[in-house]
């Protein structure tokens, strides 16, 4: 430290460098007087270097504590059933890599769900070929990704528009599907606020049995969720990783292992 003054630490140096620097200071057996002196004033600047940079950090604040990652509240659902979450295992790869999957209807015919955490760069106005009139007022509406089978689906909270209710597991009611033309009257006579209604081009499907078997191998792991974690497009960025972690160690150590080995794609 200082103009033009190097510090060579000893080839054997071993310990903190404040160690090493005061061992050079204090225990030089150099011969020669000038050596000695020159290497006590680059040890001597070197400390008060030191000094100055250990001031510094004690009267600096300590840095922000980095935010706890948002946990999202979830139970394990033992049974699969119409209105519980479906979370990727992190290995599964392609469109469904880290989605969130609401299931909408479970039956002996086969299962249906949409894709909840994929919002799409459209809304309804850019995403749709042919925008219903009844629709028009919902036209700024993002367009969510639902799923690789093609299916215009709804999801809302309003009673009045109707469609097929969902298991009410943890908060208020939701439904998919209705009347379209309610919709845009609610919204056009501001009754409810556009925000109320999630659309999602798009779905997954599972023929029977099909969607039993990628659950028992580790694809899925199925749980139960409040409705509005859902729903709430603010907080869709972190909703996978949110359930992972609300989940415990409990149910996640029911996900197969094998799927550790290589990355998987389901077959919906």
């Amino acid at each position: 430290m200082g103009d033009k003054l190097l510090f060579h630490p000893p080839l054997d140096a071993s310990g903190n460098i404040e160690g090493i620097v005061r061992s050079s200071f204090r225990e030089n057996t150099d011969p020669d007087p000038r050596k000695i002196s020159r290497q006590q004033d680059v040890a001597l600047a070197a400390l008060r270097g030191l000094s100055s940079v250990w001031a510094t950090h004690a009267s600096s604040p300590p840095p922000p504590e980095e935010p706890e990652p948002p946990h999202v509240h979830a139970e394990p659902a033992n049974t699969l059933l119409s209105g519980c979450v479906l979370v990727a295992h992190p290995m599964v790869t392609g469109e469904l890599h880290r989605s969130v999957v609401l299931l909408l209807d479970h039956t002996e015919k086969g299962s249906t769900a949409v894709v909840v955490n994929k919002p799409s760069d459209h809304t309804l106005r850019t995403g749709l070929l042919h925008l219903s009139t009844q629709l028009s007022p919902l036209g700024n509406n993002r367009l969510f990704r639902g799923g690789p089978v093609w299916r215009v689906s709804l999801l809302h909270r309003r009673r009045e528009v109707g469609g097929v209710e969902l298991p009410q597991l943890y908060d208020a009611p939701l439904f998919y599907g209705g009347n379209m033309s309610l919709v845009g009257d609610i919204v056009a006579q501001e009754e409810g606020s556009a925000s109320d209604f999630m659309f999602y081009a798009g779905c997954c499907h599972w023929s029977p049995g099909q969607l039993e078997e990628e659950v028992a191998q580790g694809v899925w792991l199925p749980l139960l969720a409040p409705y509005h974690h859902l729903t709430a497009e603010a907080g869709l960025a972190d909703l996978w990783g949110g359930l992972w972690r609300g989940a415990g160690h409990d149910s996640i150590a029911r996900v197969a292992p094998w799927l550790s080995a290589g990355a998987v794609e389901p077959i919906c």
